[in-house]
């Protein structure tokens, strides 16, 4: 996990391998959900299955990234995990970037060569799917919510969410309790 030579990968269903992980990590999050006898070993297997899929599927080409890209994979691993940590708290693009010791500039370039997107538009997904996990688990109300996950008023929240899972927040709940 921490071999920054490996490429960021980016998980969707189009291809058959990346489609097949997203489904092992779905079984992974139920057996930790529903805790059943032994699931660390499910977890353990599933996780090995996992790597397996990924290591097996990078090209010769991906694996022997450049020290360039090996730089930029460390910046993007500090920049992410200043992220996951501060979600909660505003944050700024400099914010993000003096992390990697890298400009704006640089910091916008590698989020959008590294993960396809701004770091902007990292943070607030990161902030959403935060959220969706506190309205499926917790009772709190929508603005609690909203100042846990690090957005600075509701109506931004609102907004942002409605954006992305094309629901309100409320309107999510309400269906998710169905």
């Amino acid at each position: 996990m921490s071999n920054y030579s490996l490429p960021v990968i980016l998980f969707s269903r189009e291809e058959a391998w990346k489609a097949e992980v997203l489904v092992y990590l779905q079984k992974v999050k139920e057996a930790m959900e529903e805790k059943c006898y032994a699931f660390e070993y499910l977890v353990t297997v599933k996780m090995v299955e996992i790597w397996y899929l990924m290591i097996s599927n990078l090209s010769e080409v991906e694996q022997k990234s450049s020290e360039h890209n090996l730089v930029k994979q460390q910046r993007m691993q500090a920049m992410l995990n200043f992220i996951h940590d501060n979600y909660q708290n505003p944050i700024t693009i400099t914010d993000i970037s003096s992390t990697a010791h890298i400009s704006v500039g640089e910091c916008c370039r590698c989020f959008k060569q590294m993960i396809h997107t701004s770091p902007y538009e990292y943070l607030s997904n990161y902030r959403i799917n935060q959220s969706i996990d506190l309205l499926n688990n917790t009772d709190y109300s929508i603005t609690e919510i909203s100042g846990m996950v690090g957005f600075g008023y509701t109506s931004q929240f609102i907004g942002q969410f409605k954006k992305r899972v094309l629901l309100t927040p409320a309107k999510y709940r309400m269906n998710r309790v169905k």
